[in-house]
């Protein structure tokens, strides 16, 4: 089985320009209420939310066209939209802490 190239050609650039992709939603400029809305639908990531239709977004709880409004200028300010495809992006990874950090700093 090929294991799929990331990122795709024609995001390369994009990816490579910004690495939003695997900013926190915390790091948009979004209001605390579309902040909190997306997290509250498990939407960490700016990965995450690009993957999502307007009529997804919009059937998060609490979530509303102003706060659309938003998300959609934060995600214009980055040079991205909604609805890409990333079926092969590999997510959000959690980096397991350094345990030579923790070393020195005792």
């Amino acid at each position: 089985m090929k294991v799929p190239y990331w990122p795709p050609e024609e995001l390369a650039a994009t990816v490579l320009k910004t690495g939003a992709l695997f900013e926190c939603i915390d790091e948009m400029p979004l209001s605390v209420r579309s902040a909190n809305c997306l997290k509250n639908a498990d939407i960490d990531y700016v990965g995450q939310l690009v993957q999502k239709t307007d009529q997804e977004l919009l059937r998060v709880p609490n979530f509303n066209r102003l706060s659309l409004e938003e998300v959609i200028e934060a995600l214009t300010g980055l040079g991205l939209p909604l609805e890409m495809d990333l079926s092969v992006w590999p997510g959000p990874t959690k980096r397991e802490p350094d345990a030579q950090v923790y070393a020195h700093a005792r």
